[in-house]
């Protein structure tokens, strides 16, 4: 039985290397899975996995406490399905800072674009820029549920002001809805706008991100108005 097992699973990785796109859902988490339970065949938890919570995505939000009520999946199984969505948080941020720069608008949209397309809430980010347009360093700064964020205008110019930048770029995404901004978006902006320029650093564009749409205060002529 183990090398019916063994033979399977090194078929699913040879699958999988060959091209990830052709494995369906349950195959993806069986692949995820084997690589912590060595000896088991895990492809029936991955299709109870399936089955309790929908999608692939939805297992991978899921918390630790509701994975673990699926027969058969351990503890360490359950606590790395949780980390995944935060690696590849880790991964797209790495990926966007690492020897960027902003020189336009359509280059902060895409940056900002590829990072918050797939979060599961919403975050809000501030791109930190040298004078020469070199990113300094990305920052989250505040953190919300499905539709609202809760932002400390102080805390974020404490974050901001360890790096000295020459311009920032604030962004964040709607989970709910489209790209465009809330009558709040709108107000959080202004006094946004106001804190960062009193202290010289320029305040280039607010960007909104959601369900792979785009919206940008600047091009929009939104970002100076009263």
């Amino acid at each position: 039985m183990d090398n019916l097992h063994s033979g399977h699973k090194q078929r699913l990785r040879d699958k999988a290397k060959e091209d990830i796109d052709t494995l369906s859902e349950h195959e993806v988490l069986e692949l995820i899975l084997n690589y912590t339970v060595v000896r088991s065949n895990m492809n029936p938890v991955a299709h109870k996995l399936i089955k309790r919570f929908g999608s692939l995505s939805n297992v991978l939000d899921a918390d630790e406490k509701s994975l673990l009520k699926v027969e058969g999946l351990g503890p360490v199984s359950a606590s790395f399905l949780t980390l995944i969505p935060k690696i590849v948080k880790r991964y797209k941020q790495s990926k966007a800072t690492k020897n960027n720069k902003i020189d336009t608008i359509r280059d902060a949209m895409d940056y900002f674009l590829d990072l918050l397309d797939t979060l599961n809430k919403e975050e809000l980010y501030v791109l930190c820029l040298d004078k020469n347009d070199r990113i300094i360093t990305l920052l989250n700064v505040a953190h919300g549920n499905l539709d609202t964020i809760n932002i400390d205008i102080k805390d974020i110019i404490r974050q901001i002001l360890v790096y000295l930048p020459a311009r920032v770029i604030f962004a964040h995404n709607h989970i709910q809805g489209v790209a465009y901004p809330s009558q709040g978006d709108i107000d959080a902006t202004k006094e946004l706008v106001r804190a960062i320029e009193s202290l010289g650093i320029e305040f280039s564009d607010h960007i909104i991100v959601a369900h792979n749409d785009v919206f940008s205060f600047r091009l929009s002529k939104m970002l100076n108005k009263e």
